[in-house]
C-alpha cells in the first residue's frame, strides 16, 4: 500500500525541479531494501539494483506525456548521445540526481538547437541507432572524395570520470530499460491544416486508440494523403439507442468514436471552412433533443477561432441548454502537437480531454 501510494504521488506532474526530486527519491525509497523487506547489511538480490531507474524512467515518460517541453523522457537514446557526442551528460548512478541533471542539460540542447522535446528525442534515437551500425565505441567520418578517414575518437580516449557503469555505458543503460521508437516529428512546421486533414487527424487517433470511428457519410469521398475518409470509417452507424432524430444528428457529426459496438466514447465537430455556430446548433439540437447524453462533445477550430467559439458557447441559448458545460474545445494546432503522445503513450479515448478546455475558462 506504501508503494502503490507513492506511485500515485509521483506519477502527478511536479510544479518544479525541487518537487520533481522529492517525488522521484520519495519513489526510491519505497524500491529501497527495507521497503522489500530485505535486511540492508545482505547484498541485494540480481535485479533489484536495477529497480530505481526503472522508477525514474517510468515517472519521467509519465510527464512527458502530460508536459513533453518541461519533462523530457529519460530514455536511453538520449542518455547514450548526451554522453557520447558532447559530454553533457555523465551518469554518476544516482538515478534521481542523474535525471535532474539529465533534464538540464537536454533542455539547454533543445534551446539551443531550437528544437521540440519530440524532435530531439527523435534525433537522439535516430543517433543511436545509426552508432549501433557503426563499429563500437568508433565514429568514424570519410572525406567524400578521398575515402580517408577525418577522425576516429573511442572512449578510452577521453578523460577517465566517475562511472558506475561498464565501459561503454549506454549498453548497461539499455539493458535497463527497453525503448520504443519514438513518433516521428517534422522539423519544419507543417502546414496549415484544412477540414479534410483534421478529419483524417482524428479518425486515425480513434483508430490508435482502439475505437471504431464513423465519419460523416457526406465526407467519405474526400481523402488526406491518397487515403479515402471513407476508408477509415464504419460502413454504417451502428443503433445507439436514442430517438431516430437524435440517431440522425449523431451521424452527421463529422467524427464519432465509438467504443465496443454501440457507445459512442466521443464526438467531434470540425470548424474549418463552415460557420463556428452552425457547428454549434447542431450539438444543441442534439442536447435539446437527448438532454441525458453523456458522451463528450467537442468542436475543433483554428487557435484563430477558439475566442469566437467562446463567444458563441457564452450565448443564452447555449446556456440554457447546457451547452457551454456539455461541449468542450481545442485547436487543430494541439491536436497536432499532441500528436506524438497520443500515439506513443495513450491507451484511451478519454485521454483527449487532456487538450479540451470549456467556455468558463479565461482565456
Amino acid at each position: 500500500m506504501t508503494l502503490a501510494r507513492r506511485l500515485r504521488s509521483v506519477l502527478r506532474v511536479p510544479a518544479d525541479v525541487d518537487a520533481a526530486g522529492r517525488q522521484l527519491t520519495d519513489l526510491v525509497a519505497a524500491l529501497a531494501a527495507p521497503a522489500l523487506d530485505l535486511d540492508p547489511a545482505d547484498p541485494a538480490p540480481e535485479g533489484i539494483a536495477a529497480q530505481p531507474t526503472h522508477a525514474v524512467f517510468f515517472a519521467s515518460v509519465c510527464w512527458h506525456l502530460h508536459e513533453p517541453d518541461t519533462w523530457p523522457g529519460f530514455h536511453p537514446s538520449a542518455r547514450t548521445v548526451l554522453n557520447e557526442e558532447e559530454e553533457l551528460f555523465a551518469p554518476t548512478g544516482h538515478p534521481v540526481r542523474d535525471y535532474l541533471v539529465f533534464r538540464e542539460a537536454f533542455l539547454s540542447l533543445a534551446s539551443a538547437l531550437s528544437l521540440t522535446a519530440w524532435q530531439l528525442e527523435h534525433l537522439c534515437w535516430w543517433r543511436s541507432r545509426r552508432a549501433e551500425s557503426e563499429d563500437t565505441g568508433l565514429f568514424a567520418y570519410e572525406d567524400s572524395r578521398r575515402r580517408r578517414p577525418r577522425l576516429k575518437t573511442t572512449f578510452s580516449d577521453r578523460p577517465a570520470r566517475q562511472v558506475v557503469y561498464a565501459e561503454r555505458p549506454e549498453k548497461a543503460v539499455r539493458s535497463a530499460v527497453r525503448e520504443t521508437t519514438p513518433p516521428y516529428v517534422p522539423f519544419t512546421d507543417p502546414p496549415a491544416l484544412d477540414h479534410t486533414h483534421v478529419q483524417w487527424l482524428l479518425a486515425k487517433v480513434g483508430g490508435q486508440l482502439g475505437c471504431n470511428v464513423w465519419i460523416a457519410a457526406n465526407d467519405w469521398r474526400r481523402d488526406w494523403s491518397g487515403e479515402r475518409l471513407g476508408s477509415l470509417s464504419v460502413p454504417r452507424l451502428p443503433p445507439l439507442g436514442m430517438s431516430p432524430d437524435s440517431q440522425r444528428l449523431v451521424s452527421l457529426i463529422d467524427v464519432v468514436w465509438l467504443s465496443g459496438t454501440n457507445q459512442v466514447a466521443a464526438a467531434f465537430e470540425v470548424e474549418h471552412t463552415t460557420s463556428v455556430h452552425s457547428g454549434l446548433l447542431r450539438m444543441a439540437d442534439l442536447a435539446a433533443l437527448s438532454p441525458n447524453l453523456s458522451f463528450p462533445l467537442y468542436i475543433v477550430a483554428p487557435v484563430a477561432r477558439l475566442p469566437k467559439v467562446r463567444r458563441e458557447l457564452a450565448r443564452p441559448t447555449f446556456r440554457a441548454l447546457g451547452v457551454d458545460r456539455r461541449c468542450r474545445f481545442f485547436s487543430s494546432e494541439s491536436l497536432l502537437r499532441a500528436l506524438p503522445g497520443l500515439v506513443r503513450w495513450a491507451t484511451g479515448p478519454d485521454v483527449i480531454e487532456k487538450l479540451a478546455e470549456s467556455a468558463s475558462r479565461a482565456d
